[in-house]
Order: C-alpha cells, then sequence, then structure tokens
C-alpha cells in the first residue's frame, strides 16, 4: 500500500508540468506546473514521514519516561526499552554485590596472619595484603598495578617459578618464610607465611633429642667407668703410701680425681629434678650468691645482687635454677682479675623477669661467642663444658629466653628472661 502511493505521488508530481502546459501553454504552464509539483510533494512527505518522526522523538524526550499512556500504539518500543532498563537495572545490581564480596575477601585476607601477593596474567601485582608490610617492609598500596619481577627484585627473594610449589627462604628482614605459590583462574597468588619461630622450635627440638642421647650414652657410661675409676684411686693411693716421692703417682691421682668430679657433675646435671613451678626468685638467688661468696672472695672479686622486687615470682625448676645460675655466676668470677665486679640485676616485665649478670672480666671473641653455648665445650685448662648443657636444659625445661653481648677486655652480659607468674607485691625492696 505504501509503494502504491509513493508511486502515485511521483505520477502527479512529475504529470502536473505537462498538464498546466497543456491547459496555460508556454513556458508560464510549464513552471507553474514544477511549483505545484513540488509543493504537493513536500506537504505529503512532511505529513507520510517528518511529522511521525517528530512525534516519536517528542515521545522518547517526555521526562515522565514511558508508560502504556503515553506510548500508545508503540507497544513494541515500550517492551524493548522495559526489558533494557531491567537488564540495566539487575546488572547495577550484580555489580554491587560484587564489589561488596570483593571487598569482604580482601578484609578476609587483611586479617589472615600471612603476606599475600596476587599477580594478573599481565604480570602486574593486583593486591598486596596488609601483613606484608609488618612481614617484608614494603607499602601494600605502592606496589599495586607494578610488574610483579620488580618486586621480587626489591624483596630479593627467590619465588617458585611454577604455578604450583612451595620454597623455604631467609629473608632480608631476619625472617624465615614459607613460600606458596598456587594459580587460581587467572590470578596467581603468593603466600608468604613466617616461620621463623617453627624454625627455632625446630632447631630446640634436634637439641634436646641430641643431648637427650647424649645424656643416656653419658649415663650408661659413667656409670661403666665409677667403678673401675675408684678402685684405680684407691690402688693410686695406697702406692702413695707405699712411695710418697713419687711424682707420676701425685700426676695420677690428680687426674682421677678430675675424672671422678666430671663423673660426678654428670650424674648431678642429668639427676636434678626439672619440673617447673611458680617460685619465687629471690630465695634461690640468695642461695647462689652465698656459696658463690667465698669463692669470690678468695680471688679478690665483688659480688652484688640488686633486686627490684623480693616478691618476684618466676616460672623455673628451682633446682635446674639454682644449678644453672650458680655455673654462669661462677664463670663471671672467673673471667675477672682480681679487683673486679659481678652483677646479677633482676628487673620484672609485663610478662617475663629478666636477670642480667653482668661482669667487667676478659670478655669474649667472636669464636667464642659462636661456640659457648655448645655442649661440653669449655676454654678453661680443667673445664668439662657440662655447665651449657646445664643450662641448655634449664632452658628447654622452663621456656626461658637466653641472649649474650660480650667484647674482649671489655666484659660480659648475660641477659635471661624467666616466664613471670602471679603472686608479685608492686614494690617490697630495693637492691641488696
Amino acid at each position: 500500500m505504501r509503494r502504491n502511493t509513493l508511486l502515485l505521488t511521483f505520477i502527479v508530481a512529475s504529470s502536473m508540468p505537462i498538464i498546466l502546459y497543456l491547459i496555460h501553454g508556454g513556458f508560464l504552464g510549464v513552471l507553474l506546473g514544477a511549483l505545484v509539483g513540488g509543493i504537493f510533494t513536500a506537504l505529503f512527505v512532511r505529513y507520510r514521514f517528518v511529522k511521525p518522526i517528530n512525534d516519536t522523538i517528542h515521545r522518547l524526550n517526555r521526562p515522565h519516561g514511558f508508560t502504556p499512556l503515553n506510548m500508545s500504539g508503540d507497544s513494541q518500543i515500550f517492551s524493548l526499552i522495559n526489558a533494557v532498563n531491567s537488564i540495566i537495572m539487575r546488572f547495577s545490581r550484580e555489580s554491587l554485590a560484587f564489589r561488596e564480596l570483593a571487598r569482604r575477601f580482601q578484609r578476609f585476607l587483611d586479617e589472615i596472619d600471612a603476606c599475600i601477593i596476587t599477580v594478573g596474567d599481565d604480570g602486574r601485582v593486583n593486591y598486596v595484603s596488609s601483613r606484608c608490610k609488618d612481614l617484608l617492609q614494603v607499602d601494600p598500596k605502592e606496589w599495586i598495578g607494578k610488574h610483579f619481577f620488580r618486586l621480587e627484585n626489591v624483596l630479593d627473594l627467590s619465588f617458585p617459578r611454577t604455578n604450583e610449589g612451595k620454597r623455604i627462604v631467609f629473608s632480608g628482614s631476619g625472617h624465615w618464610l614459607l613460600i606458596t605459590t598456587r594459580k587460581m583462574g587467572t590470578y596467581v597468588f603468593h603466600t608468604l607465611t613466617d616461620i621463623t619461630e617453627l624454625t627455632e622450635l625446630r632447631r630446640k627440638l634436634e637439641i634436646t633429642q641430641r643431648l637427650t642421647a647424649l645424656s643416656s650414652m653419658l649415663s650408661g657410661l659413667a656409670h661403666s667407668l665409677k667403678t673401675p675409676i675408684a678402685n684405680a684411686k684407691l690402688s693410686a693411693q695406697l702406692l702413695e703410701e707405699e712411695y710418697p716421692d713419687e711424682p707420676h703417682l701425685k700426676t695420677i691421682l690428680s687426674e682421677l680425681r678430675k675424672i671422678e668430679r666430671t663423673l660426678n657433675s654428670m650424674f648431678t646435671i642429668y639427676k636434678i629434678e626439672g619440673t617447673p613451678r611458680c617460685s619465687k626468685i629471690l630465695q634461690y638467688l640468695e642461695k647462689v650468691m652465698e656459696e658463690i661468696g667465698h669463692y669470690a672472695e678468695n680471688r679478690g672479686v665483688k659480688l652484688h645482687l640488686d633486686i627490684e622486687d623480693n616478691d618476684i615470682r618466676g616460672y623455673i625448676s628451682p633446682s635446674l635454677f639454682t644449678e644453672a645460675i650458680k655455673d654462669m655466676v661462677k664463670n663471671a668470677v672467673d673471667a675477672c682479675t682480681s679487683g673486679g665486679k659481678v652483677r646479677v640485676v633482676v628487673r620484672k616485665g609485663k610478662k617475663h623477669v629478666r636477670l642480667l649478670i653482668c661482669d667487667d672480666g676478659r670478655g669474649m671473641d667472636e669464636e667464642v661467642q659462636k661456640r659457648w653455648r655448645e655442649p661440653f665445650f669449655s676454654t678453661k685448662p680443667d673445664g668439662t663444658g657440662l655447665g651449657t648443657v646445664l643450662i641448655e636444659r634449664f632452658m628447654n625445661t622452663c621456656g626461658a629466653r637466653l641472649r649474650l653481648r660480650s667484647k674482649p677486655n671489655k666484659g660480659t652480659i648475660i641477659s635471661l628472661e624467666i616466664r613471670r607468674c602471679g603472686g608479685d607485691r608492686k614494690n617490697t625492696g630495693g637492691g641488696r
């Protein structure tokens, strides 16, 4: 129908000049026919095409949107636009829900006690958890969007090169780290877990296992040697009575007595009861100062006990604590020359009791500081090195921590941290 109307309009508009030429004749008829045909064509186009288009644009620009009242006759357009609006609203809701889920997941990752770094397919860092700031000393916001290899170079860490792998490395910040790499979707997750304490516990467990095996072996060996040494000592004493001027017999007796003292020390160390309990520190320190006092006086060394609170209590094994402190104080006295001073200082913190043994003796060089906690290591000519075994047993049994600072010819400070327990009064006394 529309095609026939267009054809009829074209025929009428084209024939108007001819019709008017036949009626009026001459050029005026042709001109008048062309004018009438053009006007007729313009009116037809306006009312058949332009007006419907303008009406449609006007309806689309109405401020109240599309409703069945103002879109009557245009149900297809209304349905299409309504569907588009529904899709846009649903997409907006899904987008907001996804963003909220992403924020919750990020907060969850920040709460994990591990450093988490995610890397996209383009090799750029997408996310760095807040734990990385403390563990690796890097600003999480600074590295978002940068290439991962740059971060790897700055940290000086070797990450697994495959999408699935684990590696233990030592970081520049002094931590042992377990690096786990895993690919999930389009992202690679690098998880760095601080295992420094676990590594230290493993080292202590290995030392404890070695000492346990060694103690069993030494206990059996000492028991086997005790009787032969006693018989040899008795025989040497009988020979000394018969030959009092024989120098070799005196040497034999001296060495046998030294071996006997070593065996007795070994029995003492491994027979000491090691069950820790909450105990007052002062009474055991006074016992140590009393026993070592005469020895220090004979060497011309002054002993001084400085305790902040007479009622300080620590989680200790009394027998192990007494013997370990006695050995460390005696070593401090031995390190001093006549006129030297040894101070035992006790201070309490919120969770620990700190005990310092300070001397102004000959000190230790770097080599001795590296080895002084090795079992049976000693710098004394007649030393057995059993004191270090005793100290190590006390630390492992009571959960204490030991630190040492020393300089040659400047002196040594040994710091022992013991877990504090309840029952302390706020302030009951000063130094002693």
